[in-house]
């Protein structure tokens, strides 16, 4: 089975981007299927002539597919929430197809997962890489009807702890790098650990090639793929997609790259329990996060809540849980932080221009979010109080895609 990964058709207009050609570059590949990865319909993403033109370019391919929704297909405004009923569009234009779709093909469980709207009450950016209660139920279903089949996990967005290569500080900045990122991340966690069969993930949303180690990782007993752009969304200007040929046995996972033509196998899988990919994959450590290519001067420790704060040398303050492997969000994008302090319900923190701010360190919306509808939740204060958090330590490596810390305590 010879499945093309169709990443984020964000693109200018299909024209310019001369979408016909680079759908016959994917279709002399000789697909058994495709999965386009989520948000659709470039320059009329959100709307009926958008999903339209998808369909059309799509089934250039000459293949059956799957289409899975994004965060920008299912985004609304809190104050126009029925401004495009993104499920009544789907079934309109991909008929036949679901938003929720599980195949088994050549011994695999491919189970494929969308976006849906985050609920009103707990909007807060309309970036949110959301899934509800009933379609998360899918896949547990999905996965106890076929318990001996190795399962492959496709998501927009990646997964907690996947650690695969982001461009930082968007994503985490925005709350939207991961699956439900600040509102039930832990579940997905949980299902990779009751659920071994699952062996893979694959997602897109990040808009990165494949030249990165990090494109590909292995984490926690799982091979996480990160899926690029053919278009001109490819934040570092290089333009490839993602095919796997898989059976019950192995996964081999290629590039193509649309620029030069090229047809490239990146790494090879078992599927069998304890295997280990080989080729270009990056084994990131269990307590180590990328922080791009800023420069860190502290961490500070919570204890009270088991949480990490990474102060950079750019301003930001990332709020790290060692439980998810992943940074929840930033509590601070303008000024860095010189002290930190908690008195049992407020964080307090000293900005070194001397501004002090309080808020709730287990509030949704204690970030500063990118494309937010709603302020941050900070308070200005006139003094410090509780006690101060003590600094942890660490260590940096220095890597081509940025800056790594590992907390040397965990």
């Amino acid at each position: 089975m010879r499945i093309i990964f169709v990443g984020d058709l964000q693109y200018a207009t299909a024209e310019e981007e001369n979408l016909g050609f680079k759908m016959e570059q994917l279709r002399s590949l000789k697909p058994d299927l495709a999965v386009v990865m989520g948000d659709i319909g470039g320059s009329h993403m959100g709307s009926f002539e958008g999903f339209d033109e998808t369909k059309r370019y799509v089934d250039m391919l000459g293949c059956p597919y799957e289409v899975i929704l994004g965060n920008h297909d299912v985004e609304y405004s809190p104050y126009e929430p029925d401004v495009f009923d993104f499920e009544k569009t789907f079934h309109e234009v991909f008929t036949g197809h679901d938003l929720f779709t599980v195949k088994a093909a050549d011994g695999v469980l491919y189970i494929c997962v969308s976006c849906e709207h985050r609920p009103p009450e707990d909007f807060r950016t309309h970036n949110a890489v959301f899934v509800s209660d009933g379609q998360f139920a899918k896949i547990i279903e999905a996965l106890e009807r076929h318990p001996d089949m190795p399962a492959v996990l496709v998501t927009h967005a990646p997964l907690a702890g996947s650690g695969v290569r982001r461009w930082l500080p968007l994503h985490c900045a925005a709350t939207d790098y991961y699956m439900d990122q600040t509102f039930n991340t832990e579940r997905w966690l949980r299902l990779l650990k009751d659920y071994p069969q699952i062996r893979m993930s694959v997602s897109a949303h990040l808009h990165m090639s494949h030249e990165y180690d990090s494109a590909i990782t292995f984490r926690e007993g799982i091979v996480h793929v990160s899926c690029g752009a053919m278009t001109i969304c490819a934040r570092d200007d290089i333009q490839q997609t993602r095919v796997m040929d898989a059976d019950r046995g192995r996964a081999v996972i290629y590039t193509f790259d649309h620029a030069s033509g090229v047809f490239r196998k990146d790494a090879e899988y078992s599927f069998a329990p304890g295997s280990v990919p080989l080729g270009r994959v990056a084994f990131p450590e269990k307590d180590e996060m990328p922080i791009g290519f800023d420069e860190i001067y502290a961490v500070y420790r919570l204890e009270e809540k088991g949480r990490y704060f990474f102060a950079t040398k750019n301003g930001l303050l990332w709020d790290y849980e060692p439980a998810l492997m992943e940074f929840t969000g930033a509590l601070l994008l303008r000024g860095g932080a010189q002290a930190m302090s908690f008195d049992g319900s407020r964080l307090y923190i000293k900005k070194f221009s001397g501004e002090i701010y309080s808020l709730d360190p287990d509030s949704s919306g204690r970030y500063d979010r990118k494309g937010a509808h709603m302020p941050q939740e900070i308070v200005p204060e006139t003094e410090m109080r509780g006690s101060p958090l003590p600094t942890a330590e660490y260590a940096v490596r220095k890597a081509k895609d940025g800056t790594h810390v590992r907390i040397t305590e965990i």
